[in-house]
């Protein structure tokens, strides 16, 4: 389904987008490919320039496509300060880059121990399948039974006629 990015209002796959921020109701407000690197640069980039170049190019392209949308705005306002502190502290040389590294963290890391899943509810899971598809399999062929005594209770209420 075609939506509308939220920065620059070109056609955008809404199964494919990224979402830039959830409005009001639970709308989501997308962003098209090109908007989405861009806001992969200003929040990621490594250099100040690149930087600021990415934000000069969002805030040209909310201000060309006339954006009001304040649930929008604010999001991509917040993304900003962000990113200026960021680009500030590269250009004077005093970003750590190694918090970001830092901050990439396993899957496994940002579960916690008591709430994975352990090696008894992975065999509960697994008998739990087993009896599933065995009351599956059986309700199957109750339905097929019935329906075959539908069909024939039909058939032989016409040759009766």
């Amino acid at each position: 389904m075609n939506k509308l990015c939220s920065v620059c209002r070109r056609n955008t796959d809404s199964e494919t987008s990224s979402i830039l921020v959830m409005g009001g109701f639970g709308n989501p407000k997308y962003l098209c490919e090109e908007c989405e690197r861009d806001f992969d640069k200003v929040t990621g980039a490594r250099n100040y320039e690149s930087i600021k170049a990415a934000m000069d190019k969002v805030g040209e392209n909310l201000s060309k496509n006339n954006v009001e949308d304040q649930t929008v705005l604010d999001a991509i306002e917040e993304i900003f300060v962000e990113a200026r502190e960021r680009a500030e502290k590269i250009k004077n040389g005093t970003y750590d880059f190694s918090e970001e590294e830092l901050e990439t963290v396993d899957e496994e890391d940002e579960i916690p121990e008591d709430l994975r899943e352990s090696e008894e509810d992975k065999q509960l899971d697994q008998k739990e399948a087993k009896v599933n598809k065995k009351i599956d399999t059986i309700l199957n062929w109750a339905f097929v039974v019935i329906f075959v005594l539908a069909i024939g209770f039909f058939v032989a209420k016409l040759l009766m006629k």
